[in-house]
């Protein structure tokens, strides 16, 4: 403990990453023990430590490794994060509880500096704020810590309520894009249905262009709106529904050389309520519908169909918002084939609101994404970022393709700590099956 003290309090102890350097972090902190053992008068070229304590400063080591081995945190923020090592071996040699109680002060506090660095490259004005704030914990550790574990939960805290401050100023975003989300899945899903069902009702009819026209444009936008707005099924939906079945029999009948075709347009309330959905009103719809029926009398009558009718007008509704652009995530580039791996799909299949996983940027590197809202829908996930920004939708086989592809890490424990262990522990086994 002497040993750890000096090397924590003198600044002395500097350590790599094991993935940026030759040795890992477990030799390297022994050969840094042996060192700082030779200023206290200690001689010899290796410290023997005893079973417990040897295992202790190995497994700490080893967990920090694995820490910092992940493609969430560049150079600077394990380089942080590294500094924290010789407190932690401190700590597993006098209470070796830390790697048995998830409450421990040791490892909520590595967990919350873990969340606040994952994906966090300091970008916004926020982000770096929050990357002070963790040099700053980390300062106060290093230079307050002696043997009381206590300091570890007060820095825990204090750290915890500045990130619950920082992140209620993203909430309010995370919750517009939800509900963003959500009313272009509802504005999907009811293009869907009425596509669905004017497809249906038109069949294999090959229809005047005024005719055709009118149907996919001024009925399905109509269709559309009062999906969205009564839902499927109900009684202004089936009223539209029955006027274009009102339009479709009447170019049946015209095809058949019927002469009273375009009379079957009476009443024709209701294809003066999809028009009107469209901005059409007055006398603007009389001269549409009286387009429509002189359609059906140049059928009626053997003449070539007008390929356009100024009659009938442009639809003049309130354009809709233009979607936002998709992040430039794809899943099989140039396929249309999914190829996953079945267990992992379950792992996805297992996420829940307020889940994070971590994903690909288009740059390469890992950012944390929180899975914000799930469609009733289309069963898709929106993730966002941190800042509550959404950066993907994609169903679960998608985000199972992104996983083989890996574009997306699923951790194996709930958090920072406990994923370490979880790859620790399948390291040793590794090893051990190899030994």
């Amino acid at each position: 403990m002497s040993i750890l003290s000096l090397m924590q309090h003198d600044g002395s102890a500097r350590f790599t990453p094991a993935g940026e350097a030759e040795q890992s972090l477990a030799g390297q902190l022994r050969q840094q023990m042996t060192q700082s053992a030779r200023k206290l008068g200690v001689r010899g070229d290796n410290i023997n430590l005893d079973g417990l304590d040897g295992d202790a400063v190995d497994l700490v080591a080893l967990l920090f490794d694995v820490l910092l081995d992940g493609p969430q945190y560049d150079t600077q923020i394990r380089q942080k994060i590294g500094r924290m090592l010789v407190p932690y071996v401190k700590v597993a040699v006098k209470d070796r509880r830390m790697f048995m109680l998830k409450e421990h002060p040791a490892r909520k506090l590595l967990n919350t500096v873990a969340e606040a660095c994952e994906g966090n490259r300091g970008e916004a004005p926020q982000e770096r704020e929050l990357l002070t704030r963790v040099d700053h914990t980390i300062d106060r550790l290093v230079a307050e810590f002696n043997e009381d574990v206590a300091i570890f939960e007060t820095l825990e805290q204090e750290l915890r309520a500045y990130m619950a401050q920082h992140r209620k100023r993203f909430e309010l975003a995370e919750k517009r894009t939800a509900e963003a989300q959500r009313g272009r899945e509802r504005l999907e899903h009811a293009r869907k249905v009425a596509a669905e069902d004017l497809d249906r009702l038109r069949a294999d009819r090959l229809l005047p262009p005024v005719i055709g026209d009118f149907l996919s444009r001024h009925a399905s936008h109509h269709l559309t709106q009062v999906a969205l707005r009564d839902g499927r099924g109900a009684p202004r939906y089936e009223e539209a529904l029955r006027a274009v079945e009102q339009l479709l029999a009447a170019f049946d009948e015209a095809a058949a050389g019927v002469a009273s075709a375009s009379a079957a347009l009476q009443p024709d309330d209701g294809l003066r309520a999809i028009l009107a959905s469209a901005g059409c009103v007055g006398e603007a719809t009389q001269a549409a519908l009286d387009a429509l029926r002189d359609a059906l009398s140049r059928l009626l009558a053997g003449q070539a169909a007008l390929e356009d009718d100024a009659r009938m007008p442009v639809q003049v509704a309130a354009a809709e918002p233009a979607p936002e652009p998709e992040p430039q995530l794809e899943v099989v580039a140039g396929s249309a084939s999914l190829d996953y791996d079945a267990a992992m799909l379950e792992r996805i299949r297992k996420l829940q609101i307020g889940d994070w996983i971590q994903l690909a940027a288009a740059d390469g590197h890992f950012a944390p994404a929180k899975v914000s809202w799930i469609s009733p829908i289309s069963a898709r996930l929106l993730l966002v970022n941190r800042r509550g920004i959404r950066v993907l939708v994609a169903s679960v086989e998608e985000l199972a393709v992104m996983a083989k592809l890996d574009r997306v890490i699923v951790r194996d424990g709930e958090t920072a700590f406990e994923d370490a262990m979880h790859q620790v522990v399948g390291r040793l086994q590794s090893a051990s099956g190899k030994g």
